[in-house]
Protein backbone atom coordinates (compact mmCIF):
# COMPACT_ATOMS: atom_id res chain seq x y z
CA UNK A 1 0.00 0.00 0.00
CA UNK A 2 1.46 3.65 -1.00
CA UNK A 3 1.53 6.36 1.72
CA UNK A 4 -0.93 9.08 1.58
CA UNK A 5 0.74 12.11 -0.19
CA UNK A 6 -0.81 15.41 2.11
CA UNK A 7 -0.35 18.79 2.29
CA UNK A 8 -0.06 21.02 5.58
CA UNK A 9 -3.36 21.06 6.70
CA UNK A 10 -4.60 17.64 5.66
CA UNK A 11 -1.38 16.54 7.30
CA UNK A 12 -2.03 17.86 10.68
CA UNK A 13 -5.56 16.08 10.44
CA UNK A 14 -3.49 13.48 9.74
CA UNK A 15 -1.63 13.51 12.70
CA UNK A 16 -4.59 13.80 15.06
CA UNK A 17 -6.09 10.50 13.24
CA UNK A 18 -2.13 9.07 14.30
CA UNK A 19 -2.32 10.23 17.95
CA UNK A 20 -6.40 9.10 18.28
CA UNK A 21 -4.83 5.84 17.49
CA UNK A 22 -2.34 5.78 20.04
CA UNK A 23 -4.36 6.61 22.56
CA UNK A 24 -6.43 3.62 21.70
CA UNK A 25 -3.27 1.59 22.63
CA UNK A 26 -2.17 1.51 19.16
CA UNK A 27 1.60 2.72 19.30
CA UNK A 28 2.86 4.37 15.72
CA UNK A 29 5.63 5.96 14.68
CA UNK A 30 4.95 8.52 12.23
CA UNK A 31 7.39 9.06 9.48
CA UNK A 32 7.64 12.09 7.46
CA UNK A 33 8.76 11.99 4.21
CA UNK A 34 9.94 14.81 2.12
CA UNK A 35 12.27 17.87 2.57
CA UNK A 36 13.70 17.59 5.93
CA UNK A 37 13.12 21.04 7.26
CA UNK A 38 9.34 20.99 6.21
CA UNK A 39 8.80 17.73 8.17
CA UNK A 40 10.16 19.20 11.39
CA UNK A 41 8.05 22.45 11.10
CA UNK A 42 4.87 20.45 10.49
CA UNK A 43 5.63 17.90 13.47
CA UNK A 44 6.13 21.24 15.74
CA UNK A 45 3.11 23.03 14.50
CA UNK A 46 1.18 19.88 15.17
CA UNK A 47 2.44 19.74 18.22
CA UNK A 48 2.16 23.50 19.05
CA UNK A 49 -1.31 23.43 18.32
CA UNK A 50 -2.23 20.30 21.11
CA UNK A 51 0.51 22.08 23.34
CA UNK A 52 2.83 19.59 23.98
CA UNK A 53 6.79 20.73 24.06
CA UNK A 54 9.03 18.91 21.17
CA UNK A 55 12.34 16.79 21.98
CA UNK A 56 14.25 17.48 18.72
CA UNK A 57 17.72 15.58 18.26
CA UNK A 58 20.31 17.91 16.56
CA UNK A 59 20.13 16.69 12.42
CA UNK A 60 23.72 17.68 12.00
CA UNK A 61 25.51 15.08 15.10
CA UNK A 62 25.13 11.43 15.43
CA UNK A 63 21.80 9.84 17.16
CA UNK A 64 22.20 7.37 19.67
CA UNK A 65 19.71 5.84 22.48
CA UNK A 66 21.70 7.73 24.80
CA UNK A 67 21.74 11.06 23.23
CA UNK A 68 18.05 10.39 22.74
CA UNK A 69 16.81 10.06 26.34
CA UNK A 70 18.98 12.91 27.09
CA UNK A 71 17.64 15.46 25.21
CA UNK A 72 13.91 14.33 26.12
CA UNK A 73 14.97 14.57 29.48
CA UNK A 74 15.89 18.22 29.20
CA UNK A 75 13.06 19.25 27.24
CA UNK A 76 11.27 17.65 29.79
CA UNK A 77 13.08 19.52 32.58
CA UNK A 78 12.85 22.51 30.79
CA UNK A 79 9.21 23.16 30.55
CA UNK A 80 7.62 21.46 33.53
CA UNK A 81 8.14 21.76 37.48
CA UNK A 82 9.59 18.35 38.18
CA UNK A 83 9.92 19.36 41.70
CA UNK A 84 6.41 19.83 42.30
CA UNK A 85 5.53 16.57 40.38
CA UNK A 86 8.31 14.99 42.94
CA UNK A 87 6.47 15.88 46.13
CA UNK A 88 3.00 15.23 44.20
CA UNK A 89 4.58 11.57 43.75
CA UNK A 90 5.72 11.13 47.28
CA UNK A 91 2.08 12.21 48.36
CA UNK A 92 0.59 9.75 46.37
CA UNK A 93 3.13 7.05 47.51
CA UNK A 94 2.72 7.81 51.08
CA UNK A 95 -0.91 8.99 51.33
CA UNK A 96 0.21 11.87 52.81
CA UNK A 97 -0.47 15.69 51.73
CA UNK A 98 1.71 17.57 49.43
CA UNK A 99 1.97 20.14 52.05
CA UNK A 100 2.70 17.89 54.42
CA UNK A 101 5.00 16.33 52.21
CA UNK A 102 6.94 19.56 51.47
CA UNK A 103 6.77 20.90 54.98
CA UNK A 104 9.26 17.62 55.95
CA UNK A 105 11.48 18.33 53.27
CA UNK A 106 12.15 21.77 54.36
CA UNK A 107 13.17 21.40 57.67
CA UNK A 108 14.65 17.81 58.00
CA UNK A 109 18.36 16.68 58.02
CA UNK A 110 19.46 14.14 55.24
CA UNK A 111 18.95 11.29 58.62
CA UNK A 112 15.70 12.70 59.25
CA UNK A 113 14.31 12.16 55.68
CA UNK A 114 16.19 8.93 55.49
CA UNK A 115 13.76 7.72 58.29
CA UNK A 116 10.91 9.49 57.00
CA UNK A 117 11.18 7.60 53.92
CA UNK A 118 11.52 4.25 55.40
CA UNK A 119 8.76 4.68 57.09
CA UNK A 120 6.43 5.62 54.10
CA UNK A 121 7.52 1.92 53.11
CA UNK A 122 7.52 3.42 49.30
CA UNK A 123 7.33 0.43 46.97
CA UNK A 124 11.12 -0.67 45.61
CA UNK A 125 9.86 -1.45 42.40
CA UNK A 126 8.55 2.20 41.30
CA UNK A 127 10.72 3.97 38.66
CA UNK A 128 8.60 7.08 39.53
CA UNK A 129 9.42 7.31 43.34
CA UNK A 130 12.96 6.72 42.38
CA UNK A 131 13.12 9.77 40.15
CA UNK A 132 10.75 11.94 42.42
CA UNK A 133 13.44 10.97 45.38
CA UNK A 134 16.29 11.58 43.31
CA UNK A 135 14.80 15.29 41.96
CA UNK A 136 14.30 15.70 45.73
CA UNK A 137 17.71 14.73 46.45
CA UNK A 138 19.43 17.38 43.69
CA UNK A 139 17.22 19.85 44.84
CA UNK A 140 18.39 19.64 48.30
CA UNK A 141 22.08 19.85 47.34
CA UNK A 142 21.46 22.50 44.99
CA UNK A 143 22.18 20.39 42.13
CA UNK A 144 20.26 19.80 38.75
CA UNK A 145 19.06 16.46 37.79
CA UNK A 146 20.22 14.95 34.68
CA UNK A 147 19.53 12.36 32.82
CA UNK A 148 22.54 10.84 33.39
CA UNK A 149 21.73 10.60 36.84
CA UNK A 150 18.64 8.93 36.01
CA UNK A 151 20.13 5.93 34.09
CA UNK A 152 21.93 5.04 37.25
CA UNK A 153 19.18 4.82 39.49
CA UNK A 154 18.06 1.47 40.40
CA UNK A 155 15.06 -0.15 41.45
CA UNK A 156 14.04 -3.65 41.93
CA UNK A 157 12.24 -4.85 38.38
CA UNK A 158 14.15 -3.25 35.17
CA UNK A 159 12.63 -6.23 32.73
CA UNK A 160 15.80 -6.50 30.66
CA UNK A 161 15.27 -3.27 29.36
CA UNK A 162 18.35 -1.14 28.20
CA UNK A 163 19.27 1.42 30.53
CA UNK A 164 18.64 4.11 28.42
CA UNK A 165 15.00 3.66 28.63
CA UNK A 166 14.79 4.08 32.51
CA UNK A 167 14.98 8.01 31.70
CA UNK A 168 11.23 7.20 29.72
CA UNK A 169 9.95 4.70 32.51
CA UNK A 170 10.06 7.25 35.44
CA UNK A 171 9.05 10.09 33.58
CA UNK A 172 5.82 8.51 32.66
CA UNK A 173 5.30 8.00 36.79
CA UNK A 174 5.52 11.39 37.43
CA UNK A 175 4.35 13.26 34.88
CA UNK A 176 0.90 12.72 32.89
CA UNK A 177 1.20 11.46 29.58
CA UNK A 178 -0.36 14.44 27.39
CA UNK A 179 2.61 16.43 29.14
CA UNK A 180 5.60 14.56 28.30
CA UNK A 181 7.61 16.18 25.27
CA UNK A 182 7.23 14.31 21.67
CA UNK A 183 9.73 13.13 20.00
CA UNK A 184 11.53 14.22 16.62
CA UNK A 185 14.33 12.28 14.89
CA UNK A 186 15.95 13.00 11.56
CA UNK A 187 17.61 10.10 9.54
CA UNK A 188 20.03 10.77 6.65
CA UNK A 189 20.97 7.77 5.01
CA UNK A 190 18.80 4.17 5.40
CA UNK A 191 20.96 2.84 8.20
CA UNK A 192 19.82 5.94 10.12
CA UNK A 193 16.24 5.19 9.84
CA UNK A 194 16.90 1.75 10.67
CA UNK A 195 18.08 2.85 13.94
CA UNK A 196 16.04 5.59 14.51
CA UNK A 197 12.74 3.36 13.99
CA UNK A 198 14.18 -0.02 16.28
CA UNK A 199 15.01 2.57 19.30
CA UNK A 200 11.42 4.57 18.59
CA UNK A 201 9.57 1.50 18.60
CA UNK A 202 11.06 0.59 22.21
CA UNK A 203 9.78 3.81 23.40
CA UNK A 204 6.38 3.11 21.58
CA UNK A 205 5.94 0.16 23.92
CA UNK A 206 7.20 1.94 26.85
CA UNK A 207 4.89 4.82 26.45
CA UNK A 208 2.24 3.66 23.45
CA UNK A 209 0.17 7.45 23.71
CA UNK A 210 3.61 9.42 23.19
CA UNK A 211 3.59 11.15 19.53
CA UNK A 212 7.37 10.37 17.68
CA UNK A 213 8.73 10.73 14.66
CA UNK A 214 11.12 10.61 12.09
CA UNK A 215 11.95 12.65 8.95
CA UNK A 216 13.73 11.51 6.05
CA UNK A 217 13.98 12.02 2.66
CA UNK A 218 12.09 9.91 0.40
CA UNK A 219 15.14 8.65 -1.57
CA UNK A 220 16.00 7.18 2.01
CA UNK A 221 12.89 5.58 2.91
CA UNK A 222 12.19 4.22 -0.60
CA UNK A 223 15.91 2.75 -0.28
CA UNK A 224 14.79 1.29 3.19
CA UNK A 225 12.24 -0.62 2.15
CA UNK A 226 14.07 -1.58 -1.14
CA UNK A 227 17.42 -3.37 0.46
CA UNK A 228 15.88 -4.04 4.48
CA UNK A 229 14.65 -7.14 4.70
CA UNK A 230 10.46 -7.75 5.51
CA UNK A 231 10.72 -7.38 9.39
CA UNK A 232 8.60 -5.82 12.18
CA UNK A 233 11.08 -2.91 11.29
CA UNK A 234 10.46 -2.29 7.87
CA UNK A 235 6.13 -3.07 8.77
CA UNK A 236 7.07 0.12 11.08
CA UNK A 237 8.51 2.58 8.68
CA UNK A 238 5.88 1.12 6.11
CA UNK A 239 2.73 1.55 8.24
CA UNK A 240 3.77 5.26 9.44
CA UNK A 241 5.01 6.92 6.26
CA UNK A 242 3.54 10.02 5.13
CA UNK A 243 4.69 11.78 1.98
CA UNK A 244 4.99 15.55 2.29
CA UNK A 245 3.46 17.05 -0.82
CA UNK A 246 6.28 19.33 -0.97
CA UNK A 247 9.39 19.81 -3.10
CA UNK A 248 12.95 21.58 -2.23
CA UNK A 249 13.02 25.06 -3.61
CA UNK A 250 15.21 24.23 -6.64
CA UNK A 251 12.73 21.81 -7.67
CA UNK A 252 9.96 24.36 -7.18
CA UNK A 253 11.82 27.18 -9.16
CA UNK A 254 12.35 24.52 -11.94
CA UNK A 255 8.23 22.96 -11.85
CA UNK A 256 7.23 27.10 -11.78
CA UNK A 257 9.57 27.95 -15.04
CA UNK A 258 7.76 25.38 -16.80
CA UNK A 259 4.48 26.60 -16.80
CA UNK A 260 6.36 30.48 -17.27
CA UNK A 261 6.23 31.85 -13.86
CA UNK A 262 9.78 33.31 -12.07
CA UNK A 263 9.70 30.61 -9.23
CA UNK A 264 13.12 32.14 -8.19
CA UNK A 265 10.38 34.86 -6.63
CA UNK A 266 8.44 32.53 -4.48
CA UNK A 267 11.58 30.84 -3.43
CA UNK A 268 13.88 33.24 -2.21
CA UNK A 269 10.93 35.04 -0.32
CA UNK A 270 10.43 31.43 1.40
CA UNK A 271 13.81 31.06 2.52
CA UNK A 272 13.06 34.71 4.10
CA UNK A 273 10.74 33.14 6.68
CA UNK A 274 13.23 29.97 6.94
CA UNK A 275 11.84 27.68 4.88
CA UNK A 276 13.75 25.31 2.91
CA UNK A 277 11.13 23.81 0.90
CA UNK A 278 7.38 24.87 -0.22
CA UNK A 279 4.39 22.93 0.01
CA UNK A 280 2.50 21.61 -3.42
CA UNK A 281 -0.58 23.97 -2.82
CA UNK A 282 0.94 27.03 -1.89
CA UNK A 283 3.77 26.98 -5.17
CA UNK A 284 -0.09 26.13 -6.81
CA UNK A 285 -2.02 29.26 -5.72
CA UNK A 286 1.03 31.72 -6.54
CA UNK A 287 1.29 30.16 -10.42
CA UNK A 288 -2.88 30.78 -9.93
CA UNK A 289 -2.01 34.33 -8.45
CA UNK A 290 0.25 35.21 -10.97
CA UNK A 291 -2.56 34.33 -14.02
CA UNK A 292 -5.18 36.61 -12.14
CA UNK A 293 -3.46 40.28 -12.22
CA UNK A 294 -6.28 41.95 -9.86
CA UNK A 295 -6.73 38.62 -7.57
CA UNK A 296 -9.97 36.64 -7.86
CA UNK A 297 -12.47 36.18 -5.68
CA UNK A 298 -12.62 33.12 -3.82
CA UNK A 299 -14.57 30.76 -1.69
CA UNK A 300 -14.17 30.47 1.97
CA UNK A 301 -12.74 33.47 4.60
CA UNK A 302 -10.51 34.66 2.24
CA UNK A 303 -11.99 37.87 0.34
CA UNK A 304 -9.33 37.42 -2.50
CA UNK A 305 -7.05 34.78 -3.86
CA UNK A 306 -3.88 37.57 -2.73
CA UNK A 307 -5.31 37.14 0.93
CA UNK A 308 -5.66 32.95 0.85
CA UNK A 309 -1.97 33.22 -0.67
CA UNK A 310 -0.63 35.00 1.51
CA UNK A 311 -1.92 33.52 4.70
CA UNK A 312 -1.22 30.06 3.61
CA UNK A 313 2.17 31.24 2.67
CA UNK A 314 3.12 32.58 6.25
CA UNK A 315 1.14 29.82 7.65
CA UNK A 316 3.24 27.31 6.22
CA UNK A 317 7.01 28.69 7.33
CA UNK A 318 8.69 28.25 10.42
CA UNK A 319 8.97 31.79 11.34
CA UNK A 320 5.31 32.89 10.60
CA UNK A 321 3.11 29.92 11.38
CA UNK A 322 0.58 30.53 13.96
CA UNK A 323 0.97 34.44 14.12
CA UNK A 324 -1.71 35.28 11.70
CA UNK A 325 -5.40 35.16 11.56
CA UNK A 326 -7.50 35.64 8.28
CA UNK A 327 -10.33 38.15 8.00
CA UNK A 328 -10.53 39.16 11.90
CA UNK A 329 -13.07 41.28 13.80
CA UNK A 330 -10.95 43.60 16.61
CA UNK A 331 -12.30 45.22 19.19
CA UNK A 332 -13.67 48.75 18.37
CA UNK A 333 -16.06 49.99 15.50
CA UNK A 334 -15.73 51.65 12.09
CA UNK A 335 -18.52 52.75 10.39
CA UNK A 336 -22.09 50.92 10.65
CA UNK A 337 -20.20 47.93 12.24
CA UNK A 338 -16.95 46.19 13.65
CA UNK A 339 -13.78 46.86 12.35
CA UNK A 340 -12.27 43.88 10.04
CA UNK A 341 -8.82 43.30 9.04
CA UNK A 342 -7.33 40.62 6.12
CA UNK A 343 -4.80 39.21 8.54
CA UNK A 344 -4.11 39.76 12.27
CA UNK A 345 -1.26 38.54 14.60
CA UNK A 346 -3.07 39.20 18.29
CA UNK A 347 0.15 38.57 19.83
CA UNK A 348 2.03 41.51 18.10
CA UNK A 349 -1.03 43.72 17.42
CA UNK A 350 -0.14 43.81 13.89
CA UNK A 351 -2.66 43.80 11.00
CA UNK A 352 -1.56 43.58 7.58
CA UNK A 353 -4.70 45.03 4.64
CA UNK A 354 -4.28 43.99 1.06
CA UNK A 355 -5.79 46.51 -1.28
CA UNK A 356 -7.04 44.89 -4.68
CA UNK A 357 -7.63 46.85 -7.84
CA UNK A 358 -10.63 48.29 -7.19
CA UNK A 359 -9.95 50.04 -3.83
CA UNK A 360 -8.15 52.52 -5.84
CA UNK A 361 -10.79 52.89 -8.08
CA UNK A 362 -13.04 54.91 -6.34
CA UNK A 363 -11.58 58.21 -4.43
CA UNK A 364 -14.42 57.75 -1.16
CA UNK A 365 -13.21 53.84 -1.02
CA UNK A 366 -9.11 55.12 -0.15
CA UNK A 367 -10.38 58.01 1.69
CA UNK A 368 -12.10 54.92 4.04
CA UNK A 369 -8.70 53.04 3.99
CA UNK A 370 -6.88 56.20 5.32
CA UNK A 371 -9.53 56.91 7.79
CA UNK A 372 -9.30 53.06 8.65
CA UNK A 373 -5.35 53.40 9.16
CA UNK A 374 -5.52 56.56 11.79
CA UNK A 375 -8.22 54.47 14.06
CA UNK A 376 -5.91 51.50 13.99
CA UNK A 377 -2.85 52.88 14.89
CA UNK A 378 -4.80 55.04 16.94
CA UNK A 379 -6.12 51.54 19.06
CA UNK A 380 -2.13 50.56 19.26
CA UNK A 381 -1.53 48.58 16.25
CA UNK A 382 0.67 48.09 13.42
CA UNK A 383 -0.59 48.67 10.29
CA UNK A 384 1.02 47.12 6.81
CA UNK A 385 -0.64 47.63 3.39
CA UNK A 386 0.30 45.86 0.28
CA UNK A 387 -1.52 46.01 -3.14
CA UNK A 388 -2.81 42.63 -4.43
CA UNK A 389 -1.34 42.93 -7.74
CA UNK A 390 2.17 43.15 -5.34
CA UNK A 391 1.71 39.88 -3.53
CA UNK A 392 3.04 37.82 -6.49
CA UNK A 393 5.07 39.93 -7.69
CA UNK A 394 7.17 41.57 -5.29
CA UNK A 395 6.66 38.51 -3.30
CA UNK A 396 10.30 39.18 -1.81
CA UNK A 397 9.92 42.91 -0.59
CA UNK A 398 6.20 41.75 1.07
CA UNK A 399 8.27 38.52 3.05
CA UNK A 400 11.35 41.18 4.24
CA UNK A 401 8.51 43.68 5.41
CA UNK A 402 6.39 41.47 7.89
CA UNK A 403 9.59 40.05 9.14
CA UNK A 404 10.38 43.49 9.75
CA UNK A 405 7.68 44.23 11.19
CA UNK A 406 7.35 41.47 13.50
CA UNK A 407 10.54 42.35 14.83
CA UNK A 408 9.37 45.57 15.13
CA UNK A 409 6.50 44.89 17.02
CA UNK A 410 8.30 42.15 19.42
CA UNK A 411 11.16 44.55 20.45
CA UNK A 412 7.73 46.70 21.29
CA UNK A 413 6.21 44.54 23.17
CA UNK A 414 9.35 42.61 24.50
CA UNK A 415 8.27 39.30 23.24
CA UNK A 416 10.33 37.12 21.65
CA UNK A 417 9.68 33.94 19.77
CA UNK A 418 11.98 31.40 19.01
CA UNK A 419 12.12 28.04 16.78
CA UNK A 420 13.35 24.28 16.88
CA UNK A 421 14.47 24.92 20.37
Amino acid sequence: MSSPALGFYDLLTYLDRQQSSRLRGCPNVTVLQGPLGLARHVWESWCQRTGRPVASCDPAEPISPESIGKKWFETLASVDDLYGRAVACLARASGLDAGEIETKLAISTGFDLDAFYRRCRFAEDDPAVALARLIIEKRRAGQVISAEDVVRLEWRTTNGRPPWLKVFQSATGLVSVERLPALFLTARAPAELSQAASWLEIVCEEIPSMPVAISAQGKTVRDFLKHEAPSRLTAIVREGAVVLRAWEHEEVRHRLEKAGIDGGKLCRASAQLGGDALWDDVAESFVELGQHRHGKVVAGIARSSAEQFLFDFLESHPATTGLFRLNSSLDFSFGPGVAEVDLFCPELRLVIEIDGYFHFQDPEHYRRDRRKDFLLQKQGYVVLRFLADDIACRLEEIAETIMEAIVHCRSLRGTRRTHGD
